[in-house]
């Protein structure tokens, strides 16, 4: 048990090194990027949401993620899930961080009174082979955002940059339009039908 949590420990710190080599990478940057973005990132698509299962639809493109990351070729990307929050399947609501249901709190045996606090984001990453730039998904209460990080990619990772955002955006309107799942209880609600399809327009602008 000692030697997994010790493994547990390196692995975390690796990731932390290579997130600060790129926080260092687009510090230096000057570009012309969002003025609340640090240097060197920008949005890539942005779509607006009335309601998300943060947990539940990090699970989900986690998946779809770590199924990508031979893609084209092997070792292409490698996908990272920071430090989890609390609370994975507890929805955003469009006005609120909402709390538990009444039910689902019964359940537990806990106060239906209770409030859920969240941490700030939902995050997935996935890193570039060579280090140039890498992709970051965040999930807000508002909106799910898809950011390049990098003052420099190369011309292969903007190639590969677009087909993977593609697939991401195709997943996002698998969970928001799946008929087999009622609307409540789905993993996302778009704040309007074309939300996605609006974000995927401006991609090749990105």
């Amino acid at each position: 048990m000692k030697n997994s949590k010790t493994a547990l420990a390196l692995g975390d710190d690796w990731w932390n090194s290579l997130r600060g080599m790129f926080e260092n990478f687009t510090n230096g940057g000057n570009s012309g990027d969002d003025d609340h973005l640090p240097a060197g990132t920008s949005v890539i698509a942005s779509i607006p949401v009335k309601s998300l299962k943060p947990g539940g639809l990090r699970l989900f493109l986690m998946f779809y993620l770590m199924g990508e990351q031979n893609t084209p070729d092997k070792g292409s990307w490698k996908a990272h899930q920071p430090d989890s929050p609390p609370s994975p399947m507890v929805p955003y609501s469009s006005s609120t961080i909402s709390s538990l249901d009444s039910d689902e709190i019964d359940e537990k045996g806990g106060d239906t009174e209770q409030s859920v606090e969240f941490d700030s984001s939902y995050v997935l990453e996935m890193f570039y082979k060579d280090a140039s730039a890498m992709i970051s998904i965040e999930l807000l209460p508002h909106e799910v955002q898809i950011k390049r990080c990098g003052s420099l990619p190369s011309t292969a990772y903007l190639m590969h940059e677009t087909v993977l955002v593609e697939g991401i955006l195709d997943e996002l309107a698998q969970c928001a339009f799946d008929d087999r799942v009622e609307e409540a209880n789905r993993l996302l609600i778009l704040s309007a039908p074309d939300s996605i399809d609006s974000a995927r327009s401006t991609l090749s602008f990105a």
